[in-house]
């Protein structure tokens, strides 16, 4: 049954493409994409994260962080946002590891798909962002959506 529905998934993002392409859907595709484990200093403590892909969509959050918000921007001009932030300084995360496989994504128009991020991170006293670039992002091809 499984298999089935994400057949029927498949069949009509095929059919309905990415918006304002003229590329057959054969050309597109999904991956699963995981932030980078980052090195943390004692006591930091990621607050927040944000990917902006062009070119593509977001298809999939696989988990939420407890007592984290989510919020996906629709595309404008071919770039979406997905921004993520923890509701409280207690709920944010002591590593990276529970963004791994985080989201999966659908580009649209290879030819111009790019993938960038940030992240949060802060002790008791200071406050930092880490530049997350395309190659940084760890992307694995994903065949189903969820």
């Amino acid at each position: 049954m499984r298999i089935l529905a994400s057949m029927i998934i498949v069949a009509f993002i095929g059919l309905c493409g990415c918006a304002h392409t003229n590329m057959p859907a054969a050309d597109h595709y999904s991956r699963m994409v995981s932030f980078p484990h980052v090195s943390l200093s004692e006591g930091e403590r990621i607050e927040s994260v944000e990917v902006v892909i062009s070119c593509g969509r977001f298809t999939a959050i696989h988990y939420i962080p407890n007592d984290w918000s989510v919020e996906v921007i629709s595309p404008v001009s071919e770039v979406s946002t997905l921004k993520a932030t923890a509701g409280h300084g207690s709920t944010s995360l002591w590593s990276g590891q529970a963004l791994d496989n985080f989201i999966t994504i659908m580009v649209c128009e290879p030819s111009c798909f790019t993938i960038k991020g940030t992240m949060t991170v802060f002790t008791a006293d200071k406050e930092r962002t880490i530049l997350i670039v395309q190659s940084d992002f760890v992307m694995k091809s994903s065949l189903t959506f969820r």
